[in-house]
């Protein structure tokens, strides 16, 4: 199973969650199995997505979308994500 595990800091988690929620169509499209999020323990904008997807390439195609990008941006994602390809 191929996982991809994102962390990253949000200005707002009400509004970058709701966004996330949202793209759940968009998400099974690119191959999205699984997701769990969690927020950092008394940092609630520090959040880190554990993500299940059918294979490391389908993972590596949605992390470079163009979709990806917009929703960031939209969220309210402050900075860049650090990103980690698991099996």
């Amino acid at each position: 199973m191929a996982k991809m595990i994102v962390e990253h800091k949000v200005e707002d988690f009400g509004k970058w969650k709701s966004v996330f929620d949202s793209l759940a169509p968009v998400h099974r499209q690119f191959g999205l199995t699984d997701a769990q999020v969690y927020q950092g323990n008394g940092k609630p904008n520090d959040v880190v997505i554990v993500t299940q997807w059918g294979s490391n390439d389908q993972a590596k195609k949605w992390s470079q979308s163009p979709e990806l990008k917009d929703a960031m941006q939209k969220a309210g994602v402050a900075g860049p994500p650090n990103i980690y390809f698991v099996d």
